[in-house]
């Protein structure tokens, strides 16, 4: 989004987000410049954060429980897996929008440092492993 002066400006949180959402959509695109997110993008975000926001909304009511009696173990077994289900689309997700380490870094990068090395394998190798 382009300000008046031609000036990039962060998105806005949507205001069917929950105020936990939109909080998190605050603090995520604040992290970011203001035109890391493109109107392409958006939708995925608001799903991050929905996410987001509902996994801490299940953990809460996880940390409430007493699982001492059978029917509070149950409400735990079932409550973990939709806390697990949103956590592993909220990694999911992160790593699409490129909001993770590992979605910013090459793996490739340490390889392409050590070809570009003029020293021999062996070389390489005997500085290594000192033999």
């Amino acid at each position: 989004m382009r300000s008046v002066t031609g000036i990039p400006q962060r998105p806005q949180a949507p205001e069917h987000l929950s105020a936990t959402a939109r909080q998190i959509w605050d603090d995520v695109t604040s992290a970011r410049p203001p035109d890391f997110f493109d109107k392409g993008t958006r939708p995925a975000l608001e799903a991050f954060c929905a996410a987001c926001a509902e996994h801490r909304r299940l953990m809460a009511v996880i940390d409430g429980l007493s699982i001492t009696d059978p029917e509070g173990l149950d409400a735990y077994a079932k409550l973990t897996r939709l806390a697990d289900a949103h956590a592993g689309r909220i990694g999911t997700l992160a790593t699409k929008l490129r909001l993770t380490k590992q979605a910013t870094t090459d793996s490739r990068a340490g390889g392409r440092a050590a070809r570009a090395d003029s020293s021999t394998v062996a070389e390489r190798m005997s500085a290594r492993y000192g033999q």
